[in-house]
């Protein structure tokens, strides 16, 4: 693939795997004169389906990641909180002998 598409092997292997982690690709084995071939092959019916399949799994990637930090800010903000005394306390606390 990689002389067809006129690049570095390496660069081959790092499109793959970026390929696969996006899943627009995703390996497959067959038969081919007796052996059994590992390859890659498309996660869709077409280019198109595959980029669509991988879009919505990064929207919900994006999504579960803004749910997580939003979680995390309001513990945070709550955290602030409980640890900053109030007006009320400090009042009492600058009264008292």
């Amino acid at each position: 693939m990689a002389l067809y598409a006129d690049i570095k092997r390496q660069t081959m292997y790092d499109y793959l795997r970026r390929w696969l982690d996006l899943q627009i690709l995703k390996k497959t084995s067959f038969v081919s004169g007796g052996k059994v071939v590992i390859g890659y092959e498309l996660n869709g019916n077409n280019l198109e389906g595959a980029f669509r399949k991988a879009e919505s799994t990064l929207k919900g990637h994006l999504e579960a990641s803004f749910r997580i930090i939003e979680q995390l800010q309001n513990e945070i903000k709550k955290e602030k909180l409980r640890s900053t005394p109030t007006q009320e306390e400090n009042s009492d606390q600058q009264h008292s002998p």
